[in-house]
């Protein structure tokens, strides 16, 4: 319940310092605020931030971003909720494919809120006009070696930021659109007090990263393939060379009480050896992140095929924290 009332809060916050500045819905120019400006209603909100975010440009952003959401709110009125929820998540598509090609605009110069922050805003925002829980993809997302699309029933590829972890999802798994979002979960103390089921004594390795959908609790038809690379020598978190081709995929269950070891998948959407060198030095600011998302759109992959080195694959049957375990002899 605390964390909901922040996110709102913080939500809410946001929407507000958007809008410092946006006098004309038609015009780039920001200017400032009345004294006692207020946002009148949260569609209001949500188009003026949408003012503040998207280009008046020769392509059309900001025209089509609004009309999407003018789909949303005429859903609503018609109290179709789940064609609002639908028309929503092609809007929250949108605008992270124009954010990750770094199209869409700092809201504020050097004053708050970022283009992130906007952005984190604006998707919550959408996903509590049609009365869903938010991604809050300003937690654990956005600059911190998550990832985050939206996959449907063509399937698709997402590779966190780092390129460390990411997963495979075959056409037809999914039978909706869906947000997928990664959060990178704490390192822990490998090998015995990692982030999946914490006191069962299996030896565990990092990186770990939790899986989820919003809306939550999609089913998945066919499974998907979860990858990650491990560490190396030197590095303090690496396993033990003798025991690494026995390493698997594995996953909590059971309220992360046991871990269950995945069955092997090929990882042909995670280089390794590229991402081990960039992970000791993860993007970590706006500029360098979306340098790094410019050349890792979200990708449909008809197939899968091996690829070696450091990486390391599993068959799942759902969206969970998963991570780098050795079953044993």
């Amino acid at each position: 319940m605390t964390r909901n009332v922040f996110r709102k809060t913080a939500l809410g916050c946001l929407l507000g310092l958007a809008f410092l500045g946006c006098t004309d819905r038609g015009g780039n120019e920001l200017t400032a605020p009345a004294p006692n400006f207020q946002v009148s209603a949260p569609v209001d909100a949500l188009r003026d931030l949408i003012v503040s975010l998207f280009p008046r440009d020769h392509e059309g952003l900001r025209t089509s971003a609004i009309s999407k959401l003018n789909s949303i709110q005429s859903a609503l009125l018609h109290n179709d909720l789940e064609l609002a929820r639908k028309k929503m998540l092609t809007l929250v598509d949108f605008t992270l494919q124009k954010f990750k090609i770094g199209r869409l605009l700092d809201p504020n110069g050097s004053r708050p809120p970022t283009t992130v922050e906007a952005v984190c805003a604006l998707i919550d925002g959408l996903y509590d006009l049609v009365k869903l829980p938010g991604p809050g993809l300003c937690n654990g997302v956005f600059g911190s070696d998550g990832a985050a699309a939206v996959i449907g029933i063509a399937g698709g590829t997402l590779v966190t930021s780092s390129g460390l972890g990411g997963t495979s999802v075959p056409q037809g798994s999914l039978h909706d659109d869906v947000l997928v979002v990664i959060r990178r979960l704490p390192d822990g103390f490998p090998p015995f007090h990692g982030a999946l089921a914490p006191g069962t004594g299996v030896q565990q390795y990092p990186p770990y990263y939790d899986y989820a959908t919003f809306p939550a609790g999609a089913t998945l038809s066919t499974p998907i393939v979860v990858g990650s690379c491990f560490f190396t020598p030197p590095d303090s978190r690496a396993p033990n060379p003798d025991i690494v081709p026995r390493l698997r995929i594995g996953h909590g269950i059971n309220e992360n009480t046991e871990v269950e070891i995945l069955p092997q998948a090929p990882t042909p959407f995670l280089n390794c050896g590229e991402a081990i060198g960039r992970a000791r030095g993860t993007p970590n600011t706006l500029g360098g992140w979306l340098e790094y998302y410019a050349s890792r759109l979200v990708t449909v992959e008809p197939a899968f095929a091996v690829v070696a080195g450091g990486g390391l694959g599993g068959l799942a049957g759902s969206f969970s924290p998963f991570g780098i375990v050795d079953p044993g002899q």
